[in-house]
């Protein structure tokens, strides 16, 4: 708890590589964490989703400008609104770890409570002549203006997104089953409109806990939190995903869910 730092990984063979290593000094424990190698950034939450901040790679942490420190954070790149928090109890409508991601070509970050964000560029804002990262000239880059996508489906929280690594608009998200059971969505353009792909196969009332797309392979993978099987789920994706096709087939790859998949297959064998 409140722990201050997090750990890194770089592959040997990139610029600067040299596997895990703990970058110290960030604040208050972190939340989702998206890595922007366009510009050497990481997309820093933290657990209330109260902030939401960039962490320049080999920069000191009393440099780091906006740092979402809750004693010396500067204006975190947010200047109009944060995507995590609501009028109200922003824990309402928000994950405790309210997901961030960035695309492939690092153009777009999104940012979710029930409602998805993506940033468009803006400038900067005047900077604190007292802070202490401006003291030292602490590099800077553009700001972040958020833009509310319209999601509107209901006050479920949206747990985990997932970003194509062809086109920054094409995204995935499942939410939260706390007010209403789970859902799969997916969204051809940026988030403005959404295909339901979560099927009946589901277990709709368990925490999800992350969902990937494998877009070479054409899988989305799903995975559930809690005890119990069937924690991780399957389904085939194709361009119906993004057009309006049906919900895939979704099926479970571990557990007692995954074990009856395999029996009526073998069983429907025989039968033929």
């Amino acid at each position: 708890d409140q722990g201050p730092g997090f750990y890194l990984y770089q592959p040997p063979a990139t610029k600067g590589g040299d596997g895990w290593s703990w970058v110290a000094g960030y604040g208050h424990e972190a939340g989702a964490i998206a890595y922007s190698a366009k510009e050497d950034l990481l997309y820093v939450g933290q657990h209330f989703n109260a902030r939401l901040g960039p962490y320049r790679l080999g920069v000191a942490s009393d440099e780091q400008y906006d740092a979402p420190d809750n004693d010396n954070g500067g204006s975190l790149f947010i200047p109009d609104v944060d995507p995590f928090h609501s009028s109200d109890n922003c824990l309402d409508t928000t994950g405790w770890y309210g997901p961030v991601e960035v695309s492939a070509a690092g153009d777009v970050l999104y940012a979710a409570r029930n409602v998805l964000y993506r940033s468009t560029r803006t400038a900067l804002t005047d900077e604190d002549p007292t802070h202490s990262a401006t003291q030292k000239a602490a590099v800077r880059t553009l700001a972040l203006a958020w833009e509310p996508a319209g999601f509107g489906k209901g006050r479920n929280p949206i747990a985990g997104l997932a970003v194509s690594p062809s086109s920054s608009a094409k995204v995935v998200g499942v939410t939260d089953p706390r007010y209403e059971p789970m859902h799969v969505y997916a969204s051809p353009d940026g988030g403005f409109t959404w295909r339901d792909l979560t099927g009946d196969a589901l277990p709709r009332d368990r925490q999800p806990r992350a969902i990937v797309l494998d877009e070479a392979g054409k899988r989305l993978f799903l995975v559930f939190g809690d005890f119990g099987p069937g924690h991780l789920w399957m389904a085939p994706i194709d361009d119906g995903a993004w057009s309006g096709g049906g919900a895939p087939a979704w099926r479970a790859l571990d557990g007692d869910a995954a074990k009856g998949a395999v029996a009526e297959r073998r069983a429907a064998g025989l039968r033929r």
